[in-house]
């Protein structure tokens, strides 16, 4: 009996550690879930289970973005409404956006001032899109860093 009684202890442990296990994949599982993913599930739950979630969607979205806030390590650097020396701005440009003509900098400051901001470089390094950000703003041009 006492074989029986150490196989079955045994046995629960393996279980419970199971369980475990299988509970941590799942919370992983349901970290990876997109909102719209979150929301087919909190429909399937309220239908088939009749299990209605309490908490929005809203709130989780803002955790989300605020960690990959956190994680970014590269911008967008977009050139906004350009003031002061055009001409130094111009080279600049032209310096930043390698192959790029007199004239095609030129449009790029136009359509920048007139219309809306224009990519002057992508995936650049955070600690670089500041140094060249605030090259830009002591010429008189607005840098966004996206």
């Amino acid at each position: 009996m006492a074989k029986t009684s150490t196989s079955s202890s045994s046995t629960i442990s393996e279980k419970a550690t199971s369980s475990a296990v299988n509970m941590k994949t799942l919370a992983e599982q349901l970290v990876q879930l997109t909102v719209q993913q979150a929301n087919e599930l909190a429909n399937i739950l309220e239908k088939e289970h009749g299990i209605r979630p309490t908490m929005t969607a809203t709130p989780q979205v803002a955790v989300v973005t605020k960690k990959e806030e956190e994680k970014k390590t590269v911008v967008n650097l977009l050139l906004g409404k350009v003031g002061g020396s055009k001409t130094k701005i111009l080279m600049k440009v032209k310096v930043l956006r390698k192959g790029t003509t007199l004239l095609q900098a030129k449009k790029i400051i136009e359509e920048a001032s007139e219309k809306t901001p224009q990519i002057l470089r992508e995936k650049m390094q955070i600690a670089e899109a500041e140094k060249v950000k605030s090259e830009f703003e002591a010429l008189g041009a607005t840098i966004i860093l996206q």
